[in-house]
């Protein structure tokens, strides 16, 4: 008797239970979201690669005469700027002789001044017909002579000049001394590097990239670097130069990207600094895509998405409901899906975590 009144009650406790939960859903708090429209897009891959930052301009300094070095006026680490004197050589016998060779010069040039003078007073004399012609021609050739004389000693005085100048060290560019081999009192000859010099205003970064990527990667190709010690630094540049491999049997190839001049907020670059980069390859086709933050992935390895429900409108109630995807190739905010949505959905981006199935949401706009 009593297992057939039980049996009788069971639907009258499962509806029951159905009403609470009805309710229970209804009486939810409404939760205010946030979502935009599912779209197609140009898929693009992104590949991560490492490279170092590397100065166009960068060498070894080397005097260009023998000699003594009396002083040195940059050291390493310090910034130069260009035809600043960095080194001094031991000049003293080499001033003595340009001196000497102005005073010649001089007087070579003040004989060429009396020769001039003569022959002129001899050319007026002529049409008086008091001096023969030879006389006039021997002063005429004098002062070719004493002409050739002072051109000689000027010269000879100029090139002791270049040489007097070649005793100081200057910098052809600027840029920061990295290096030194040099100290005062040592003798030193042409070709032997005393400083290196570093420029810090021509800066490139340099990549190695799989050659697989060679054929898709050409000038209008981007990357976004980002530098070692300001992360939150980030930079989009497009690529300089593709070099080649020059090594046989490599597996990859270089990449240049030519680097703007520094702005001036507290950054430092320097050569021989890391730098990461994400490079941006368009892979020639349109996939649907939703945003990164649009994503639940659950600790099973399933990847869901919340959607509103079909003609749900902006700052209006709606409901959600959750549906599992297949993703592809993640680029820049958004990732590619290759099943379970397929267009023109609302996709829940924010506010997405702790949604539940029919729970009644504020649907906002992202971005608005």
């Amino acid at each position: 008797m009593n297992n057939s009144v039980l049996n009788n009650s069971r639907p009258w406790l499962a509806a029951a239970l159905c009403y609470l939960c009805s309710l229970f859903v209804d009486a939810q708090e409404l939760v205010e979201v946030e979502g935009t429209k599912v779209t197609q897009q140009a898929i693009k891959q992104q590949v991560p690669l490492s490279g170092t930052l590397v100065s166009l301009k960068m060498g070894w300094l080397s005097a260009q005469v023998d000699g003594l070095v009396t002083g040195i006026f940059a050291d390493q680490g310090e910034r130069v700027e260009q035809g600043q004197v960095l080194l001094q050589l031991d000049d003293e016998l080499v001033r003595f002789a340009v001196a000497s060779a102005h005073a010649q010069a001089a007087v070579a040039e003040e004989s060429l001044s009396d020769s001039r003078r003569r022959l002129e007073d001899a050319r007026a004399l002529t049409s008086q017909q008091s001096i023969a012609e030879t006389e006039v021609e021997a002063l005429a050739s004098e002062v070719r002579a004493a002409e050739a004389r002072w051109q000689g000693a000027k010269a000879e005085a100029q090139r002791l000049q270049a040489s007097l100048e070649r005793h100081q060290l200057r910098a052809p560019f600027s840029g920061v001394i990295t290096g030194r081999d040099i100290d005062v009192g040592e003798w030193v000859s042409p070709g032997t590097g005393l400083l290196e010099l570093t420029g810090t205003d021509t800066l490139v970064a340099d990549f190695k990239v799989p050659q697989r990527f060679f054929g898709r990667v050409d000038q209008h190709t981007r990357l976004q670097l980002s530098f070692e010690g300001y992360p939150q630094q980030k930079s989009e540049y497009p690529v300089h130069r593709r070099i080649p491999a020059a090594t046989q049997g490599s597996r990859s190839f270089g990449l240049r990207v030519q680097l703007e001049p520094q702005a001036d907020d507290g950054s430092q670059w320097y050569p021989g600094m890391s730098v990461s980069a994400q490079m941006i390859l368009d892979m020639g086709r349109s996939e649907v895509t939703v945003p990164n933050d649009a994503l639940i992935r659950h600790p099973d390895g399933r990847i869901t998405v919340w959607l509103a429900q079909q003609n749900a409108q902006w700052g209006k109630q709606s409901r959600v409901r959750e549906v599992q995807v297949e993703t592809g190739l993640q680029f820049e905010n958004s990732i590619e899906i290759r099943k379970g949505l397929s267009g023109g959905e609302i996709v829940i981006v924010r506010g997405n975590e702790a949604l539940n199935r029919d729970q009644q949401i504020i649907l906002q706009q992202a971005g608005r």
